[in-house]
């Protein structure tokens, strides 16, 4: 079975006081679940991320130049 993925993800980062992400944090726990691949005794973990690069860095130079649709 060949299945085709068509979905677009746009992400987008802000930096914000301190005080609101706690306020932000608090309200949002009510509507999530945590993820179970978290650990018990700590309140996050390490996400990285693999690019398949090609002989012409197309990867590298579509992040630093900011181009907004990029493929991952």
């Amino acid at each position: 079975m060949n299945k085709q993925n068509n979905s677009a993800r746009d992400e987008y980062k802000y930096m914000i006081p301190l005080g609101l992400y706690r306020h932000l944090r608090e309200d949002i726990m009510a509507f999530v679940i945590p993820d179970p691949h978290m650990s018990p005794t700590e309140n996050h973990y390490c996400v990285s991320s693999t690019y398949f690069e090609n002989s012409e860095l197309q990867s590298y130079l579509t992040k630093i130049n900011g181009l907004a649709k990029r493929y991952k």
